[in-house]
């Protein structure tokens, strides 16, 4: 063949080649465990879970849509995303980013997945309920993976491997229903759920048509190990909360407090039905991890409409003086409301500032994560796009889904900082607290005042140069009571010991019966492991599910006092094993073949 013969092929032949050089120079950089090709293009990214470890992004569950072949196909993310952050980068969709893919093993991958990061134990990751991919085609409950705690051991490299926790001596996990779209957080304190839904996807015990709520507060207390699952009916009348956010804040409260923000609440224990209660973002509930005990509070300044479906995430002030609370996106069920408003709750004001700038993007099912002063938005879609296939099938404007939110302009930003300054309240913040009192105006439930303000007086915070003079009065009175209790103690002693000695003097024996010829008045001490406290739930009595003739299951909470059934979850109560249970007992459910969720759950079949 000659060379004139063969130049259109070798044209063709180059063509193909910067064809295929620029499609991989504008897709970000995946390892070959991915299931990925040249030909592949992310499109969008929902019903994951994210979190952040050594400069590391993870990725982890979820559901994602590719350009294959000029087709948008969807499918379930079986491995774990990890996206280095030493580096900066713009979020205009075609920059280059590093990815690695995590081989998950035998780990199953869920929708609406948690993640609670144990930061005293090597940053380990704890795995925590979950609804199995509608993407899964359904053969029966068997289909569903049993219940089981995966834990995630990250690498300083940005790697990390999944293991199982071994909960075998644990009675918690043979009787524990997995939640999904329940409100959570971490932190010192351990991991923490409230209420979620559970259906046919997410348990084989709960074989059903729709959904049932499931109520009750689940702790894993990082250091004993042990899971608790408190009541919350000092949440809701039924112990039950989905689709809001949650913050645990360890400024305030012996062992840290948990803010909860807007969602909905179930009126039925029976069956779960969308939007039932949305709950108003100006009634913000606190629990006090120490105590047990729920309060209410009414939050004042520019506040959010009620919303469900926005992501949550909770940082210190700079001077850990303030906590501030940051929410991003979300809709209005019920009026079909969608935002793209970012909004900050800042504690111990109880206050809500607003970042002012015009809506563009609004956002659900999407994640959150604190970087320094930033905020990374992770995945998500717009539901003002309409249909759901629009809302699937339109390419993510930012890249590989991740958007950037300054905190210190209060805007969002077209690049990533990889060395960003450490979070300090912003500037609208900062003048409200300069101006104002610390504290609400009024308190909503005087037991929670007690909680940030434990030596609280009527009077205003003293200022620097009084605070001065009282400590010096304060030291004062200090040592001078030191040495009035030193003189008295030793008046005491001369005093006991002269009398102790004439009465040995004198022969006398008080007790002369005491056993062993012990002193029958001499305190015996108990070492404290002797005594560790055991807790049983409410009066002992379990809670118990009801089944009923529709094949629905119905959760009943025992009330502690007097054993009456009155929802929700009853604690607290304690359980042994590697890392601990949770209190809700196998459900007698149908068969129900036909599946269907809420609209709002459902990846494929919606409106």
């Amino acid at each position: 063949m000659s060379f004139n013969n063969f130049f259109p092929y070798y044209m063709l032949l180059l063509s193909l080649l910067s064809t295929f050089v620029s499609l991989a120079a504008a897709a970000p950089t995946l390892s070959s465990r991915q299931q990925t090709s040249s030909q592949n293009t992310f499109v969008r990214r929902f019903y994951h879970g994210s979190f952040i470890v050594n400069k590391t992004l993870y990725i982890d569950g979820g559901e994602q849509t590719e350009l294959i072949n000029g087709i948008i196909n969807n499918r379930v993310l079986n491995n774990t995303l990890a996206i280095d952050l030493s580096s900066s980068f713009p979020t205009t969709i075609n920059s280059t980013l590093s990815i690695t893919s995590i081989d998950k093993g035998d780990c199953p991958s869920f929708n609406w997945i948690q993640h609670w990061i144990d930061r005293s134990d090597g940053n380990k990751v704890y795995a925590y309920g979950g609804e199995y991919s509608y993407l899964h085609p359904w053969v029966s409950s068997a289909t569903i993976p049993l219940e089981e705690l995966w834990v995630f051991s990250p690498t300083a490299s940005g790697g990390g491997s999944w293991a199982l926790v071994d909960t075998s001596t644990s009675s918690f996990w043979s009787s524990v229903t997995r939640p999904h779209y329940g409100m959570w957080a971490y932190g010192e304190a351990g991991g923490f759920n409230l209420g979620g839904f559970s259906g046919s996807r997410g348990s084989q015990k709960t074989n059903i048509n729709g959904y049932i709520p499931i109520p009750g507060l689940q702790h894993l207390n990082y250091t004993s190990g042990k899971w608790t699952n408190s009541s919350a009916l000092g949440y809701s009348a039924t112990g039950t909360g989905s689709e809001g956010g949650m913050a645990y804040v360890p400024t305030w409260g012996s062992q840290g407090i948990l803010v909860v923000i807007g969602g909905v609440t179930s009126p039925s224990l029976e069956t779960y039905t969308d939007s039932a209660n949305l709950q108003s973002m100006t009634n913000i509930s606190v629990y006090d991890v120490g105590k047990q005990k729920w309060y209410k509070q009414f939050a004042s300044g520019d506040t959010p409409d009620q919303m469900t479906d926005f992501c949550t995430v909770g940082i210190q002030g700079g001077d850990n003086s303030t906590f501030e609370i940051l929410v991003y996106g979300g809709q209005d069920q019920t009026t079909t409301t969608q935002t793209d408003h970012l909004y900050i709750l800042s504690l111990p004001s109880f206050r809500w500032f607003k970042a002012n700038y015009t809506s563009a993007d609004p956002r659900i099912w999407h994640t959150c994560q604190m970087y320094g002063s930033q905020l990374l938005s992770v995945g998500g879609v717009n539901p003002g796009l309409g249909s759901r296939d629009l809302q699937y099938n339109t390419t993510d404007p930012y890249n590989f889904g991740i958007k950037v939110f300054n905190t210190a302009n209060m805007s969002w930003v077209d690049e990533f900082d990889a060395d960003p300054p450490a979070y300090t309240p912003p500037a609208a913040i900062q003048t409200y607290y300069a101006s104002n009192s610390r504290y609400p105006s009024q308190w909503t439930q005087q037991g929670l005042k007690t909680v940030f303000e434990p030596s609280s007086s009527s009077s205003a915070t003293p200022q620097s140069s009084k605070k001065s003079n009282h400590t010096a009065a304060i030291a004062g009175g200090v040592v001078g009571g030191v040495l009035g209790l030193t003189l008295l103690s030793g008046i005491w002693y001369f005093i006991a010991r002269k009398y102790h000695y004439r009465r040995q003097q004198q022969g006398y024996q008080d007790n002369i019966n005491a056993p062993n010829g012990a002193n029958a008045n001499m305190a015996y001490e108990v070492e404290a492991r002797d005594t560790e406290r055991r807790e049983m739930e409410g009066n002992g009595m379990p809670m118990t599910i009801f089944g009923s003739d529709k094949g629905k299951g119905q959760y009943q909470e025992m009330d502690g006092e007097n054993g009456k059934k009155v929802g929700g979850v009853a604690g607290p109560f304690e359980m042994d094993g590697a890392v601990g249970g949770q209190n809700q007992t196998q459900a007698q459910m149908d068969d129900g073949k036909n599946k269907s969720p809420p609209d709002n759950h459902q990846p494929n079949e919606g409106k």
